[in-house]
Formats: C-alpha cells, sequence, structure tokens
C-alpha cells in the first residue's frame, strides 16, 4: 500500500509528464507553420484554387482545394477580405490559414497572407490525441454540428 507521500509523488511526475508533452507538442505546432506572403499580384484574383496552386509552384506545398474551409468573406471600405481555414480529417488546423484582400474594382489580389502546416503539425496533433485517449472522428463530428447551428 503507498503512503501519502508516494501517492503525491507520483501525482507530481504525472502531471510534469503531462505538461512536459502539451509543451512539446505546442512547440512542434508552432514550428510546423510555415508564412508565405503576397502584395500586388495584379496578374492573380483571389479564387482559392489559385493562390493554392501558386503556393505549390512557388514553395513546393502539396496543398489541395480540399485542406481548406471558407472561414470568412466581407466587403470592406477598400476591399474584399477572405479567411480560408486550413483543416486536416475536418478539423481546423490552430494558426493554419489562408488570407487575402482583393480589389473589388479591378478584381486584382491586394495582398495574401498563408499561414500552412507543412503536416508536422498534424502529426503531432495526433500523438496528443492519441496519448489523451480522444477520438479525431468524435471530434471532428461535434464542428460538424456546431457549423449547423
Amino acid at each position: 500500500m503507498l503512503n501519502r507521500f508516494e501517492i503525491t509523488q507520483r501525482v507530481a511526475l504525472t502531471l510534469i509528464f503531462t505538461l512536459a508533452v502539451q509543451l512539446l507538442s505546442a512547440t512542434q505546432t508552432f514550428a510546423a507553420i510555415k508564412t508565405y506572403r503576397w502584395t500586388q499580384q495584379m496578374n492573380m484574383s483571389d479564387n482559392i484554387e489559385v493562390v493554392i496552386g501558386q503556393l505549390n509552384k512557388l514553395n513546393g506545398t502539396h496543398l489541395n482545394y480540399g485542406d481548406f474551409r471558407l472561414f470568412e468573406r466581407k466587403d470592406l471600405a477598400t476591399s474584399r477580405f477572405s479567411t480560408y481555414l486550413q483543416v486536416a480529417n475536418g478539423l481546423p488546423i490552430d494558426g493554419a490559414m489562408i488570407r487575402t484582400w482583393l480589389n473589388p474594382e479591378s478584381g486584382t489580389l491586394i495582398q495574401m497572407e498563408a499561414h500552412i502546416d507543412d503536416g508536422q503539425a498534424n502529426a503531432a496533433r495526433n500523438q496528443l490525441l492519441a496519448l489523451k485517449g480522444l477520438n479525431r472522428g468524435l471530434l471532428a463530428s461535434h464542428l460538424d454540428k456546431m457549423d449547423t447551428m
């Protein structure tokens, strides 16, 4: 039978291990997001498929249209702003998105910012979910239900 000191010690070690895993996962996630930015692309529109194709061509990424979900589109005073979230297995990837600003008069891209997950972050998240015994499918179905509310 364990005494109070041994129980406290085991709880403390478990807590330290859990925090270490979370910190390592957060560090891997942060490091895996790559940032790209373009301005004044006179020959481009904000068509997400064209933007993704150009990202693939210029940066060697392997993205496709199914990796993104439109999150926001607003007409601002001087531009049309759009945000697309990068998703993996139906779940948004924290910090991964493409944002575009389009000149509504000329139809040309004013600016594009992309924060793209290179796949390492997704692998780290899957490991963390497995450690915590969470089911990614259940989380994705819960998010889909939230979209319909």
